[in-house]
């Protein structure tokens, strides 16, 4: 069972890399992509009904590239837990060593924990250009909570959201063409 697990990590490891198997570059067939989902399925199969809430997050959208793997990938025998770090290093160098500070769940990585609550990271540890045009342009925005606006990690808000027009011609569907950005609303374009 293990050399047939190690097969087909070995497959799903080379179609991350190049989409193809073999030294021919031979493509993958159908059963070659079928036999990969059964074993993942399988696998799943195996693991929901002790561990729901993981299996659910690997097949949401915020899983990213995980989704392309069995829990066998990571957990290569039951209860092993492995750091993140063991497959992708610091993505943010030394300033945020502790990836479960923001992504919470590592099973959906893409889905990001940006509270601001006491001893969590702020946005602007990533966000520094932003936070930097905040702090030296200082606005009703400055004192805003980033979330407020930004609803979701990666949402950008459209200014009618909370602002009104200034007259009935549209000019608020692009606030930019005027405004710098939104982080500066009262630096106006020349």
């Amino acid at each position: 069972m293990k050399t047939k697990n190690l097969m087909l990590l070995l497959i799903i490891v080379v179609i991350a890399v190049t989409g193809c198997i073999g030294e021919d570059d031979t493509p993958l067939t159908n059963n070659d992509f079928d036999q990969i989902n059964l074993h993942k399925e399988a696998i799943y199969n195996d693991c929901v009904e002790c561990h729901p809430n993981q299996v659910k997050a690997m097949k949401m959208e915020s899983s990213g590239l995980h989704s392309v793997n069995a829990c066998d990938f990571c957990h290569v025998q039951h209860g092993y837990i492995p750091a993140c770090s063991d497959c992708h290093g610091l993505n943010h160098d030394d300033t945020i060593t502790n990836c479960k500070q923001c992504h919470t769940e590592s099973h959906a990585p893409r889905n990001i924990n940006f509270s601001m609550e006491e001893g969590d990271y702020s946005c602007s540890v990533c966000h520094t250009e932003q936070a930097n045009i905040l702090d030296a342009n200082p606005t009703k925005h400055t004192d805003m909570n980033c979330q407020n606006c930004h609803t979701k990690h990666g949402f950008i808000p459209k200014c009618i959201n909370c602002h009104i027009a200034h007259d009935d011609t549209g000019i608020m569907d692009n606030c930019n063409e005027c405004h710098e950005t939104g982080h500066i609303p009262t630096k106006i374009n020349a």
